[in-house]
């Protein structure tokens, strides 16, 4: 069995045996999980801060999409 590296989406962190990390998705809705081995394509977040930066940066890509001027 191959083991998979697993690194922070937001800060690049490798993942160690004891840490509290977070799965997450952001598309039309952000959805947040506690970490799961067993999740799919998922982004991952190694902590509350790196999580509260992905979701900072999600809604400053909505804000971003409601403020652009259409043609």
């Amino acid at each position: 069995m191959i083991a998979q590296t697993i690194t922070c989406d937001v800060c690049g962190k490798q993942k160690g045996q004891v840490n509290h990390w977070w799965m997450y998705l952001g598309g039309e809705m952000f959805s947040v999980w506690a970490w799961n081995d067993d999740a799919g394509e998922v982004s991952h977040a190694c902590g509350q801060e790196c999580l509260h930066k992905a979701l900072d940066k999600w809604i400053q890509e909505k804000v971003s999409e409601t403020h652009t001027p259409k043609a």
